[in-house]
């Protein structure tokens, strides 16, 4: 209602109190605290899809002739493994003294292991061994 006083036309509203007055979107999920406005979320997934697009080794030159042997293995995903997420790999070695390699935050960071339960089981996905480990691992510590 504020932007109605202050501006003639939608057009004319700037981007930044456009987007701060923007409501946010609903989570899909129970547990995901991520809900950006529409706007938002338009930026980011823009934003990211034009970085992969534009970046040659994401397109071009994806092979272990240009990445090395190591690096090529190292970005490969598995789906047996936390679905095929590959986060634990770069959160692991960045952080070697503040998570164990077993640690249910560093394999599914974004939310609390008992709403990644929530949302496994809503997703009717099949537990995989490594979360049933991860998540008993770090309970009972």
């Amino acid at each position: 209602m504020a932007l109605r006083r202050l501006y003639d036309h939608p057009d004319f509203v700037e981007l930044y109190p456009g987007i701060v007055a923007e409501e946010h979107k609903s989570p899909m999920v129970p547990g995901v605290g991520i809900a950006p406005t529409y706007t938002i979320s338009r930026v980011v997934l823009s934003d990211a899809v034009c970085l992969v697009r534009g970046d040659r080794h994401y397109m071009v030159d994806y092979n272990p002739r240009n990445l090395t042997k190591w690096g090529y293995n190292e970005v490969q995903y598995d789906l047996n493994v936390n679905h095929g997420c590959v986060f634990y790999k770069l959160f692991l070695p960045a952080l070697p003294n503040h998570f164990k390699e077993n640690s249910v935050y560093a394999h599914y960071p974004m939310v609390t292991p008992a709403e990644n339960e929530k949302i496994l089981k809503n997703l009717k996905r099949a537990y995989c061994d490594i979360y049933e480990q991860l998540y008993s691992a770090e309970w009972a510590n």
